[in-house]
């Protein structure tokens, strides 16, 4: 009987630290994600001012941004989706979001986030 309410005192504390941990998780997530929309409208000049709507022919287009933060709040990878981008386009996005002040994290941690972003010529 000891050996279960043991086996099972240890699964709920357990289980406790991995939802706060899930849930710290998700709180610089959503701080990383309101610090990539500081910078919307800069997003939005990088894609006017390359005009990636002529070379896609499309009046609206997605682009995912890929990060990976380190501890320290600095961006340790930073990548877009599989579309032939031209450099100056994907220089102009990493410029705007190499200046932006990310939230630092504990030690040893990282972040990894895909955030899609839509463009429309207006």
């Amino acid at each position: 009987m000891n050996k279960i309410i043991t086996v099972l005192s240890l699964l709920i504390l357990t289980s406790c630290s991995t939802i706060k941990e899930r849930s710290k998780k998700r709180d610089l997530q959503s701080k990383t994600i309101r610090a990539l929309n500081t910078k919307i409208s800069d997003f939005s000049a990088c894609a006017k001012k390359h005009d990636i709507y002529k070379k896609f022919n499309s009046n609206r287009i997605r682009v995912e941004l890929q990060l990976k933060l380190n501890s320290k709040g600095q961006v340790e990878m930073f990548q877009l989706d599989n579309k032939p981008y031209d450099e100056t386009f994907i220089d102009c996005i990493f410029k705007t979001v190499d200046i932006i002040i990310f939230p630092a994290l504990g030690k040893g941690e990282a972040i990894e986030l895909v955030q899609p972003m839509i463009f429309t010529k207006k």
